[in-house]
């Protein structure tokens, strides 16, 4: 940093010492021959040589301290994201992050690299001054003017700039928000067809980003050509000053034409200052914006001094039972009593831990909830969990029950601290968590999520997350505990197969099997698993179960259970209700005396008719039909004497209540996002227009102040006049060429605009050689008259051409922008699943983020500037032709060296950002992955690890930018070199010219000033040059993305749906990913099967058989690569593709929610649906009275992928959403898998009902769900090996025996085939 800017200043002082050298040698040398030229020209030279050597090492380090800013920037927060806790996460959106990430980086990086340049500027002014006050007072008050003036211009640009540039950032953010959603939840996007419906909404968020952005471009086209009139006008007082005193004697003409030239040297740092205004209020919003996600802290934080858990002795975890001494005791209560409403123990567990290390080995109790109340929302006045207490002893498994919302997820949230309780604690091994270290805690925990999150790795890396330095032999072993090593090994790459994002080019079991591999191969003391085999067969599943016995074994284990199979791993039981603990047993004591525990494990559709109103089971209307006597014994279970050796533990305290809720069901994961919509509105103070929906999202967190500031805005009201028909139109043949062609009169027009500012740049020389020629070379102050109107006239002319000039070009790059932002957005939605599966998000939303942000950039600030540089460039060249040929032959002396320096600096520095680019995708991929995983990331203790990792492709990144740095360093000091070398040698030949009588004063005042300004253009275009290059990487990338081909092209002439019988034919079909060829198997081979239209079909088959694929292809997720898939008699690929799928209803493995209401979750594939409809389709499926429920009912606010919902709520909504589209054909993917029996029977019912002459496809691995179907199509290495109904295949006793057979010795009880509805 001190080199930069010490070589900065050096260089600017040096600079500002020149026109002194020139003043002498018109002066002394030219005009009164009383010194000798060789000396002043070799001192030329060598201030050109200083200057080039400071110039260099300022640019370098100075481009180095950017960049080593930024990338500390992002390391910290990158690490500052890291450490947020389960409230702070909820809060984040992944866009806006992304966001702060790369626009607001990039945003700073681009200032603090002018810092050092405009340092040096200060100090350019500071010396320039002293020289001119020396030469001459009255012309140095001239200048002195336009210091105040320009003070005064910039402090009003600054006050309105700032929150216009704020207020364009948040919509730049929420652009990158619906591109992040709409990427996440690709496959529900092109499921309901609805890539019209995000388009609108990246549509709507980028109209809203124009107008803001034209917005700022108004206020700046007011500031900006006012900033770069004032030296221009205070360079004609001086002409007209200056020759006035030339022609009276009172300065010399060397003095004159120095003050001319210190004056006209402001120009370039003028048109700087106004960049660094521009930017500078863009940086300052970015550093807001990023310091704002650096600087939060987490709600669940390490106290001072708390202690490390010491888990070395297993000797607490030796008995797998809590019989005998290990039975555990009850921790007092406030009262006196235990949790169980005992007397208290005297002795307490935690109190002989030591101050630093807390040893848990002599602990009776490994796990305990104690009255523990927890909200989501600290606002709300219903808790998830009320008065919740539980206790686990070492060894042993207690399984946790309950419908869907009843908090069950939530207890398991606790254990590794993502959360802490709002009341009550977490115990374990005697200990508050509160009181241990993270790391610690989460050392002893291992879990296995509701959502098996996979990185973007191996499979062995995925295992081996918690764990890097094990073995493969280690590995291997995990991986085949839980039954993944089988279907690992005959992946293309067996373990080193990379998974793809989350994992999706893996089936959901194949996810889950690996997912607990990982948690199997941390032998953690406590193990969470959160319904860990939802997604796999039951075969599998029985195996997973048997492997799962010996690793629980001497080992504390918490199950959240839908699956009666499940809970024969359990010890005991603890059944929930809306947060509360309704009864705790065995399965035999809960089976006896606990209603509601029967209607959560027995599945009514074994063997008999639907459940009684009794069991709690939703009727046909929504409203829960259990009767008040029912509703009592449920909610208060009988306190009876336990079998002896079983404890009471988890029963409510005394005084204590466990019926529901007033306010309904749980609200469990509630967002904290902050107020509501409404409450948002009626605090905005936004009172002028309304706001956007990203400045109403922005007034959650920004001060009043600022938002007062920005309310005080004129409106952005500015629309883009872009036909949307032509800007989502595919290009194949995309290029800037066709990209500009709409926009050619704007084009022509600015550059007319911008040639004619360049214009009157190289005017004023010429001016300025008439005034001395005809004026003070004649001493006739006429001359210098005419020139000075002449002038003055030109500045004030050129003042409006750079305002209109400013407007023009703003204008006509974010229409360029805004229409190429759609482009890409609509490519996306044409791209198949096959393209998201290659590519990982962060490299989507690079595309949409960094390489569009670089186009900005350069379009908003460095076309205008490159475009001024490059015409005054060339304009000098022909002024210098025309002035004098032959001192021009002497310029042009230097092209040589300039285009053999351009030529190798061109080849250099694009292989360095062509580099660049890829590298800032891996990073920016990265950090978007980690937000997305974090919570695997904390569970695993990987924060460390990941945060090295980013760090070390921060820095590679950085290094490749600086090498590129580098190359710019050289050059452009270069070419000011060689025009300092040009000046000096014009200089020679020159004065040797006047003392001849073959050039006049005038015209040598005129080449000298011309060569001056060559400084200026050549800084600017070194300003610019790195974000045209970063520009063109970027179009680049854009140009690649535009022209990746879409493997579910639309047909030439579509067939138009509007509805469908729904009969399916697969007609030889194969089908494999990526196209098939070397690494990529046929998934599906020779598949021939015929689906008459209403039929109900469940496809079963082990983990990886093929059936989700199969249903991909009826969806037209891909193509077949073999065969045919007909509907209707029809070749899918023939139909409107768009049209086919809104006759679609799918509900995928993972229920993807989008940011918003609960209403607008479920009308996403019928957004004009009305609210009767809405309402009608959630109790259809029986979501109902989960949604009213909730905070706001079906205005309850959804975060962003449903992470603010439990599992089974986001499937009871996303279920509600496939049936409000009335689909002719239903696709169920383990649609259910995270529903209780009782819920899920009551959907099935209510699909029965409304199943008629709609054909489904459901992927069963809950068996029950294939026997109430018409049809089982039985899949084994992706062939049909078994089709039949139910009893069919159970008399031929093949391999749907075998799966049924596997499905009721898990604890699945055996029913009777019954029909349908």
């Amino acid at each position: 940093m001190l080199l930069s800017f010490g070589a900065s200043l050096v260089g600017m002082a040096v600079t500002a010492l020149v026109p002194l050298i020139t003043k002498l040698i018109i002066d002394d040398v030219i005009t009164a021959h009383t010194r000798s030229l060789t000396p002043w020209a070799v001192a030329l030279l060598g201030a050109a040589a200083l200057v080039f050597v400071c110039t260099q090492i300022r640019r370098y380090y100075g481009g180095q301290l950017a960049l080593d800013v930024q990338h500390d920037l992002r390391s910290d927060l990158f690490r500052s994201l890291g450490r947020l806790d389960g409230h702070r996460q909820d809060r984040l959106d992944t866009g806006q992050v992304v966001g702060r990430a790369t626009s607001d980086l990039q945003l700073i990086n681009g200032l603090l690299s002018m810092l050092p340049m405009m340092t040096g500027y200060v100090v350019m002014f500071l010396m320039s001054l002293a020289v001119m006050l020396w030469l001459s007072l009255p012309l140095t008050l001239i200048a002195l003017v336009m210091g105040p003036a320009l003070w005064w211009v910039s402090v009003l640009s600054r006050k309105r700039l700032f929150p216009a540039t704020w207020a364009a950032q948040q919509e730049a953010a929420a652009v990158a928000g619906v591109v992040d959603e709409a990427v996440g939840g690709v496959r529900v996007v092109k499921g309901f067809g609805q890539e019209a419906q995000e388009l609108g909404k990246l549509e709507a968020a980028s109209r809203d980003l124009f107008a803001a952005r034209l917005r700022s471009i108004r206020l700046t086209s007011r500031y900006n050509p006012a900033m770069q009139a004032i030296p221009a006008l205070a360079q004609v007082a001086v002409l007209a000053l200056g020759g006035w005193l030339a022609v009276e004697g009172k300065v010399s003409l060397g003095t004159f034409v120095a003050f001319s030239t210190y004056v006209a040297q402001m120009t370039g740092p003028v048109r700087m200052l106004t960049m660094v205004i521009t930017v500078g209020q863009q940086a300052r919003a970015g550093v807001e914006r990023v310091l704002q996600l650096i600087d939060e802290r987490p709600l669940v934080q390490e106290r001072p001094g708390a202690v490390t858990l010491d888990l070395t002795h297993r000797s607490v975890a030796a008995t797998g039972s809590p019989d005998g001494p290990a039975t555990p005791a009850g921790r007092d209560t406030d009262d006196g009593r235990d949790t169980e409403g005992r007397p208290g123990p005297d002795g307490d567990p935690a109190n002989g831990a030591a101050p630093t290390v807390a040893a848990g080995q002599s602990a009776v109790l490994a796990l305990e909830f104690d009255q523990v109340e927890f909200r989501y929302d600290p606002e709300h006045p219903t808790p998830v969990l009320h008065r919740l207490s539980l206790r686990l002893a070492p060894g042993e498994t207690l399984a946790l029950v309950g419908s869907s919302g009843s908090g069950k997820s939530t207890v398991a949230q606790l254990v590794p601290r993502f959360y802490d309780p709002s009341a009550g604690s977490v115990r374990l091994y005697g200990h508050d968590l509160r009181d241990l270290t993270l790391d610690s805690v989460r050392a002893a925990v291992g879990i296995v999520p509701e959502e098996s999150f996979l990185f973007s790795e191996s499979v062995r890396t995925n295992i081996a997350y918690g764990r890097p330095e094990a073995t493969d032999e280690q590995v291997e072993a995990a991986a085949r505990i839980a039954q993944a090593d089988e279907f690992v090994r005959a992946l293309p790459a067996g373990y080193e197969t990379k998974v793809g994002e989350q994992g999706l080019t893996l089936s959901g079991g194949q996810r889950q099997r690996i997912a607990l591999a990982r948690a199997i191969l941390t032998d953690p003391r406590i193990l969470l698993l959160d319904d860990a085999t939802s997604a796999v067969d039951p075969q599998i599943e029985a195996e997973i179960h048997d492997a799962l016995r010996s690793v629980m074994a001497g080992r504390t284990t918490l199950l959240i259970a839908h699956r009666r199979s499940t809970l024969q791993l359990a010890d005991r039981i603890a059944v929930l209700d809306q947060g509360r603990l309704v009864d705790i047993g065995t399965h035999q004591e809960l089976d006896r005396r606990c209603p509601q525990y029967r209607a959560l494990i027995s599945d009514p559709e074994a063997g008999r008719s639907p459940a009684p109103a009794a069991d709690g089971v939703v009727g046909p209307d929504g409203a829960d039909t259990m009767t008040p006597a029912t509703a009592s014994t449920a909610t208060t279970p009988p306190v009876a004497p336990a079998p002896a050796g079983t404890p009471l533990a988890g029963l409510p305290a005394a005084g204590s209540t466990a019926g529901p809720s007033p306010a309904g069901l749980s609200t469990a994961g509630l967002s904290t996002a902050g107020p509501t919509a409404g409450t948002a509105a009626e605090a905005s103070p936004f009172t002028r227009t309304p706001p956007t929906k990203a400045l109403a999202k922005a007034a959650r967190t920004a001060s009043p102040e600022l938002l007062g500031k920005v309310a005080e805005l004129p409106p952005a009201t500015d629309t883009p006049a872009v036909a949307l028909a032509d800007a989502e139109a595919g290009d194949p043949d995309f290029s800037l060429r066709r990209m500009l062609a709409p926009f050619r009169r704007p084009l022509t027009l600015a550059l007319l605009l911008v040639a004619l500012d360049a214009g009157a740049g190289l005017v004023l020389p010429i001016l300025i050689r008439h005034g001395i020629d005809d004026g003070v070379s004649k001493a006739a102050m006429t001359g210098v008259a005419v020139a000075s109107l002449a002038a003055l006239l030109v500045v004030l002319l050129d003042w409006l051409v750079q305002a209109g000039e400013s407007r023009v070009s703003g204008r006509t790059g974010e229409r360029v922008l805004y229409t190429l932002r759609i482009k890409i957005f609509a490519h996306l939605n044409r791209l198949g699943l096959d393209y998201y599966e290659r590519e990982l998000s962060g490299r989507i939303l690079t595309r949409m983020t960094t390489d569009l942000d670089s186009l900005t950039s350069f379009l908003q600030t460095g076309v205008v500037t490159a475009v001024v540089s490059l015409l005054t460039f060339f304009g000098i060249f022909a002024a210098l032709l025309i002035i004098d040929a032959g001192l021009a032959l002497v310029v042009f002396a230097v092209l040589p060296f300039l285009i053999v320096a351009t030529l190798v600096f061109r080849r250099k520095s694009k292989a360095q950002y062509e580099i660049s680019r890829d590298l800032i995708s891996t990073v920016n991929a990265d950090l978007q992955e980690n937000v997305a995983g974090m919570r695997i990331v904390q569970a695993f203790r990987r924060q460390d690890t990941n945060t090295t990792r980013f760090v070390a492709r921060g820095i590679a990144y950085r290094d490749a930018r600086v090498r590129a740095q580098f190359y710019i360093s050289l050059y452009f000091p270069f070419v000011q070199f060689l025009s300092s070398v040009a000046a000096a040698l014009v200089l020679i030949a020159g004065a040797s010219r006047v003392e001849a009588g073959t050039l006049t004063v005038g015209a040598l005042v005129a080449y000298l000033l011309y060569i001056d300004l060559f400084f200026a253009p050549v800084n600017q275009l070194s300003q610019v040059f790195d974000g045209y290059q970063q520009a063109a990487v970027g179009l680049g990338r854009i140009r690649e993305l535009l022209r990746t081909p879409t493997n579910t092209a639309t047909a030439e002439h579509p067939v138009p749906v509007t509805e469908l019988r729904g009969e399916i034919d697969f007609d030889g079909v194969g089908f494999a990913y990526n196209g098939g060829g070397a690494g990529n198997p046929e998934v599906l081979s020779d598949v021939t099967l015929h689906i008459p239209a209403g039929q109900t079909v469940a496809l079963v088959g082990e983990t990886g058989a093929g059936k989700s694929t199969l249903v991909k292809l009826v969806a037209r997720f891909y193509d077949a690569t073999g065969g045919t898939v007909r509907v209707d008699g029809v070749d899918i690929t023939r139909y409107d593709l768009a049209g086919y799928r809104h006759r679609l209803g799918v509900v995928p493995q993972e229920a993807y929610l989008f940011a918003g209401t609960v209403r607008e979750a479920i009308a996403y594939g019928r957004p004009s649906a009305s609210d009767a409809e809405v309402r009608a389709a959630a109790r259809a499926v029986g979501a109902h009275d989960m949604i009213t429920g909730l905070r706001g009912g079906y205005d309850h606010e959804v975060s962003g992928r449903g992470r603010n919902l439990s599992a089974g709520q986001r499937q009871l909504i996303a279920l509600a959403r496939a049936e409000l589209v009335d689909p002719d054909v239903l696709l169920l993917d383990e649609a259910t898998a995270a529903l209780d029996l009782a819920t899920e029977a009551a959907v099935n019912h209510a699909a029965d009902r409304l199943s008629g002459g709609r054909t489904t496809l459901v992927i069963a691995h809950r068996l029950t769900t294939a026997e109430r179907a018409d049809r089982v199509i039985v899949l084994d290495h992706g062939r049909i090996v078994e089709d039949g109904t139910h009893a069919e295949l159970l008399a031929k006793g093949g391999t749907y025996t075998a799966l049924w057979q596997a499905f009721v010795a898990d604890a699945h009880a055996a029913p009777e085939p019954v029909g349908r509805g």
